[in-house]
């Protein structure tokens, strides 16, 4: 507790001396006010350190890069981080100037407020981070002296990376160590990144680490730390072999082992600066994400062709919801249900709206568990190509699952309340295996039912789906499709909802 104490109270007086310097005085001024801040905080107590400690650690990282400043994309980075900072002490202060009265009363608000700050805290982190990543992969393509330089050094992180990844410790042995240092397994992950980025490898050294790499991955779960992955991707497919409204995916291997998806997206074009600098900012977001019915972000590539970055991502072999219980039709179609519902209500208390919720987007893992993909791109395809989502969704052939809002245009973004429309329709197409509305064969016609008449799919009395839409589920169903969307349930609710049913299979 001391050395905590003691680090916040270093990084206070260390920002003081930034405050001064250009470029990153006035972040280092807002996190010192945000740590003395933070010591105002009469509730909460725990969750304020946090939030201090955090900005500690945020100081000492501009302190580290601010002799590398200029002449970077780091500079714009800070000048973003600057605007998330200054609203995370405006919401502070606000509670600091409350009485405790006012404080006890709304003691759940206050919990919500940190919370937020928190997380908009790592996400500026995070942004900041992986700027830096971004910035030294421009390096080593503009120049080889890095690597001359600092050859001992290299020699140094090889010799730490065989010792410890190639140890073959059991997974007792890994869980007891990364009990002991939680942040253990992420650094040595990226202490075998960084080695895969070095001079000085024999062919047999070069594969070996990777093999080493990749077994620690399978044995801790650890993702990678470093999120620019150029030196550990091979591009497998000349063609694409998936695409969808916004994307084309073609096949990869990660460190030679692992098979991947590297999604581009093909209304972002590595010229168009606007597009990078928001699609950079929307990854950070990604990356922060952990939930085991969320697709794994691994990173992004940046080398392999003329779009913007490839996304990377474990490849899912079952293909999603729909290919699955094709394959596997005596699979208990409830528990995907009930994963899927987990993934779009943690993306939705994750402030993400996914936009684009049907079974297509809802792949299978290897473990069989329902996981939600492609969240949040309607959104960042909006704002890139300035046409509503609303339209490029209806165009492309998604209008049986939108929102009746969505589709005569009185809300051209997707929302919350629409994702849980969609997600209804989803649940539909999995229980029956066909489209929503599929007695309709045209979408004009589906958009009149929904838009004009304001129906809602007819219930199925097959005996093959009557089995998984009880009426529990039927009428959790039409919740979902009301019409006015704030009568709609939150994610939330109908992840309890269907955590409380079993199916008459059970």
């Amino acid at each position: 507790m001391r050395q905590i104490v003691s680090r916040v109270a270093n990084a206070v007086e260390l920002a003081g001396t930034l405050a001064g310097l250009p470029y990153i005085g006035p972040a280092a001024g807002l996190l010192q006010d945000i740590i003395l801040s933070c010591d105002e905080i009469r509730t909460h107590k725990k969750k304020a350190k946090r939030i201090r400690s955090k900005c500690a650690h945020l100081i000492e990282f501009l302190n580290d890069q601010s002799p590398k400043m200029e002449g970077t994309g780091l500079l714009e980075a800070f000048d973003e981080a600057e605007g998330s900072l200054q609203a995370i002490l405006t919401r502070i202060q606000r509670l600091t100037s409350s009485s405790s009265f006012s404080l006890f009363l709304k003691a759940r608000d206050v919990a919500e407020t940190l919370d937020r700050c928190e997380f908009d805290l790592e996400t500026t982190t995070t942004l900041l981070n992986t700027k830096a990543q971004m910035k030294i992969v421009t390096i080593q393509h503009e120049t080889k002296e890095l690597v001359n330089s600092t050859r001992a050094d290299v020699t140094e992180l090889k010799d730490l990376v065989f010792l410890l990844l190639a140890s073959k410790l059991d997974s007792e042995q890994i869980v007891t160590l990364t009990s002991r240092d939680p942040g253990l397994a992420a650094r040595l992950m990226e202490a075998g990144q960084k080695s895969q980025a070095s001079a000085g490898f024999t062919e047999g050294q070069y594969q070996k680490s990777r093999d080493a790499l990749f077994a620690f991955h399978v044995q801790t779960g650890t993702l990678p730390t470093i999120k620019v992955l150029d030196e550990e991707i091979t591009k497998t497919s000349e063609l694409a072999v998936a695409g969808g409204i916004y994307s084309d995916i073609w096949l990869g291997k990660w460190l030679g082992n692992q098979t991947v998806a590297l999604k581009a997206l093909r209304h972002i074009k590595a010229n168009d600066s606007n597009a990078r600098q928001r699609f950079e900012h929307e990854i950070q977001m990604w990356s922060m994400l952990r939930n085991e019915h969320i697709l794994p972000f691994y990173g992004i590539v940046t080398n392999l062709g003329r779009r913007v970055h490839m996304v990377v991502s474990p490849w899912q072999e079952h293909g999603n919801v729909l290919e699955f219980i094709k394959a596997h039709p005596n699979t208990d179609r409830l528990r995907l249900a009930r994963g899927a519902a987990t993934g779009l209500e943690y993306l939705h208390a994750h402030k993400i709206v996914h936009g684009n919720v049907k079974c297509t987007n809802i792949l299978v893992t290897d473990k069989g568990e329902a996981c939600i993909c492609d969240f949040g791109m309607s959104k960042l395809v909006e704002e890139v190509t300035e046409k509503n989502a609303s339209a490029t969704l209806t165009a492309a052939g998604s209008a049986r699952w939108l929102a009746p809002e969505l589709i005569e245009g009185s809300v051209s973004s997707p929302t919350f309340a629409s994702d849980t429309y969609s997600f209804g329709m989803a649940i539909l197409e999995l229980f029956t295996g066909k489209y929503p509305f599929a007695e309709r064969k045209r979408d004009a016609s589906v958009i009149h039912d929904v838009v004009v008449s304001k129906k809602v799919p007819q219930r199925p009395r097959d005996a093959a789906v009557v089995m998984w839409l009880t009426d529990e589920i039927w009428s959790l169903m039409e919740r979902c499709w009301q019409h006015n969307g704030s009568l709609r349930p939150q994610m939330e609710e109908v992840k309890r909802s269907l955590e409380s049913l079993t199916t008459t299979t059970e």
